[in-house]
């Protein structure tokens, strides 16, 4: 894993690096973030530089109306809005944070779209992105390290780099939140832990997942193959 700080936007982070079975997922072909306000000249050559040419967004269209995604990413990448409902929404205790994040597969026009251009031979790289790029994010990326084969360990490490790069802002909210939200605003291994218990139960195996929602073992075979060295 790398952390990207690109125009200092906080939680820009490589999916490559991680073990999975006896291979690695690759660099600079999937990257999770925040959302990037504001993106220089130079962030954008980063992006195209490490090979990114397509842009997802996963916040919701209110969201994306109060906060636009800079004009430069639509303009000088592929870009998609694939909208996630739940995650600019606290839930209302620990225990409900599992089953907020079992109700963002709900949204499985988003999922399909999403892994179908991961198996898109024009996707070259992805840099996908939420609000604060921890639940929403945190989710699809989950489902990304799972279906290559990186272990159930290193996506809660993964996860949990969250809470490390975006402390100050987690701290700001905890100022300005209600009590009974403060307790689930940083992520913690135990929300991944239940979801992962949750999804087993309902799905069985992420290929499972991924069959239903019309992703096919064929492309799942090509997603490994494009994302794992």
């Amino acid at each position: 894993m790398k952390r990207y700080l690109v125009d200092s936007i906080e939680n820009m982070r490589d999916l490559g690096g991680y073990k999975a079975w006896n291979k690695t997922t690759r660099y600079g072909r999937l990257i999770r973030s925040n959302f990037p306000r504001q993106l220089t000249a130079d962030g954008i050559s980063f992006l195209k530089n490490i090979g990114i040419n397509t842009i997802i967004d996963f916040r919701s269209r209110k969201e994306a109306l109060m906060h636009p995604s800079p004009a430069v990413l639509k303009s000088d990448f592929r870009f998609y809005h694939l909208e996630i409902v739940g995650g600019e929404r606290i839930p209302p205790s620990p225990m409900a944070v599992a089953v907020s994040y079992m109700q963002m597969l709900d949204a499985t026009g988003a999922m399909q779209s999403f892994f179908s251009l991961m198996c898109d031979p024009k996707t070259t790289g992805i840099l996908f992105y939420s609000d604060l790029g921890k639940d929403r994010v945190g989710v699809v990326s989950a489902l990304i390290l799972m279906m290559l084969g990186v272990s159930e360990k290193n996506i809660i490490d993964d996860y949990m780099l969250s809470a490390v790069y975006l402390d100050d802002i987690l701290r700001y909210y905890e100022q300005i939140s209600l009590s009974d939200e403060r307790e689930v605003l940083v992520p913690k291994e135990v929300y991944m832990e239940r979801f992962f218990d949750l999804f087993k139960r309902q799905y069985q195996s992420i290929d499972f997942y991924l069959n239903k929602i019309g992703i096919s073992p064929l492309k799942i075979q090509e997603m490994k193959r494009r994302y794992l060295e």
